[in-house]
């Protein structure tokens, strides 16, 4: 049953974190990319795919993580070549409330 439990919450938070960055998908497909249980067909199913494994990198084993404010707060593509670039770069903690105000 908890493992029943832990699916469906990990399918739903995968689902609702993309809907945030405008990544939608059918329902049966998110789950089968969540699931392992296919290969994403394109950039929004590559976005789910991602997130499942953040997801896994999160609630793995956090003996084996070295928190940085760098894996916090940088939103970083990993290219089909095995390279790498930040795809968002927050303003640092003590520039936000000025980054704020200018949003404003």
């Amino acid at each position: 049953m908890l493992e029943s439990l832990r699916s469906i919450a990990l399918i739903q938070s995968t689902e609702a974190s993309d809907r945030i960055d405008g990544v939608v998908a059918p329902p049966r497909r998110i789950r089968e990319l969540v699931e392992h249980k296919t290969t994403p067909r394109n950039r929004s199913e590559g976005e789910i795919a991602g997130c499942r494994g953040v997801l896994a990198t999160i609630r793995g084993d956090a003996s084996n993580t070295v928190l940085t404010p760098q894996i916090i707060n940088d939103i970083v593509e990993s290219l089909p070549d095995g390279s790498s670039c930040a795809r968002f770069k927050p303003a640092p903690a003590v520039l936000t409330p000025g980054a704020i105000e200018h949003l404003v």
